[in-house]
């Protein structure tokens, strides 16, 4: 199973997470992590238009749990796309 479906939500999560313990930093430290970040979402959002480009449906279950118990994240060619531009 592929975890690049998820990628996208747990990145900004954590980057948020070490941005409030960075709040004691200076304003550059943080502007460059907070680009750096930026830009593995972009890499990761390709990857996952990259991946997903020849049709294929990639599913991540949540927990590993079955589609009416658990949270089911589903990629495909247009996911990917509304990723990338968002």
């Amino acid at each position: 199973m592929s975890h690049l479906a998820i990628l996208p939500l747990v990145l900004p999560l954590l980057a948020g997470i070490v941005l409030v313990i960075l709040r004691g930093r200076g304003t550059r430290v943080r502007r460059l992590f907070s680009l750096g970040a930026t830009a593995a979402l972009t890499l990761s959002a390709l990857a996952l238009l990259a991946a997903t480009v020849d049709g294929s449906i990639h599913v991540y279950l949540l927990g590993d749990w079955a589609a009416p118990f658990g949270i089911v994240l589903v990629a495909d060619r247009l996911a990917a796309f509304l990723v990338l531009i968002t």
